[in-house]
């Protein structure tokens, strides 16, 4: 049975989508495949990405270049934490614990 890891080309030029991934391995979305991607890159398998798809690199600056942009992701994540937060306090919801205005969680 193929893998992620089997089928990812090792050159930035021929990198494959995530629909690519899920339609030839059976993955049910790309969200599937972004789970199964970032198991692989926790486990230490270095899966580079761009908008045009992944590929599998031992190239350190393609690597460094993936770490920025899910760096970059992240904060924008926390951003939109940190807004929603913003909000939630200022609608008198925040009183130390999950509870809305009304005392339900």
């Amino acid at each position: 049975m193929k893998t992620i890891i089997d089928i990812l080309p090792h050159e930035k030029e021929f990198a494959i989508t995530g629909k690519h991934i899920a339609d030839e391995l059976g993955y049910k979305s790309d969200f599937d495949v972004r789970k199964a991607v970032n198991a692989l890159r926790t486990a230490g398998k270095p899966i580079c990405s761009n908008n045009h798809g992944y590929w599998l690199s031992d190239d350190p600056h393609e690597v460094l270049e993936t770490i920025h942009g899910l760096e970059h992701r992240m904060e924008a994540i926390a951003e939109a934490c940190s807004g929603l937060y913003h909000w939630y306090m200022e609608e008198g919801m925040w009183n130390g614990d999950s509870q809305d205005k009304d005392g339900q969680p």
